[in-house]
């Protein structure tokens, strides 16, 4: 019997097992497969991590995986697909300290980097409907020091960016806390096979 290979789609589950360990240091490969464990038997999915620090698993759907790796840390990973049918993984790593901030990457299904994606960050002046009456000190401030933070939507393939303020002083945040909106980033093809 001659055994045949198929093409089979890359599975979310799948994708966050075989990540590397040197995107993943926090989480071993058992730590995954035990997180996945759980979470399918309705368990809290949560295990210790390599810094004895506690990481887990959130959310898990064909198409979307969450998982707070620390108090500081939390990770969000899209199964994108592309018009050849093949997949792009979006990743999305958040940090948080005094505000928070977002490093998004895009990986084919053998995880190395590709550019066959992309996602133009806003600018700090699209987080204001009205930027015309943001003073100016506020705008230099948050050019020079950005602290955006951001997540998949729900629906379709975009990110949903939020600016953090941390880097103005109270008169500040006061004078503007209430003009400042999130802003949705979507994905653009930037390079067809």
């Amino acid at each position: 019997m001659s055994s045949l290979l198929f093409a089979q789609r890359l599975t979310m589950r799948d994708a966050f097992v075989s990540m590397p360990d040197s995107l993943l240091t926090v989480l071993s490969t058992n730590n995954r497969l035990d997180m996945i464990d759980f979470y399918d038997n309705g368990m809290e999915a949560k295990v210790k991590n390599a810094f004895d620090d506690v990481s887990v698993l959130t959310k898990l759907t064909d198409r979307n995986l969450c998982v707070t790796l620390s108090p500081c840390s939390q990770m969000e990973m899209r199964m994108l697909q592309m018009n050849d049918s093949t997949e792009v993984i979006g990743l999305v790593r958040t940090y948080v300290a005094d505000g928070a901030e977002s490093d998004v990457s895009f990986y084919d299904a053998e995880w190395r980097p590709t550019d066959r994606v992309g996602v133009k960050v806003p600018d700090v002046m699209d987080f204001f409907a009205t930027p015309d009456s943001i003073p100016a000190d506020v705008i230099a401030t948050l050019r020079e020091m950005p602290m955006m933070s951001c997540t998949w939507t729900e629906t379709g393939d975009a990110l949903e960016y939020t600016l953090h303020l941390t880097a103005l002083d109270r008169d500040q945040k006061a004078a503007v806390a209430d003009k400042v909106r999130r802003v949705v980033a979507f994905l653009e093809v930037i390079r067809k096979l």
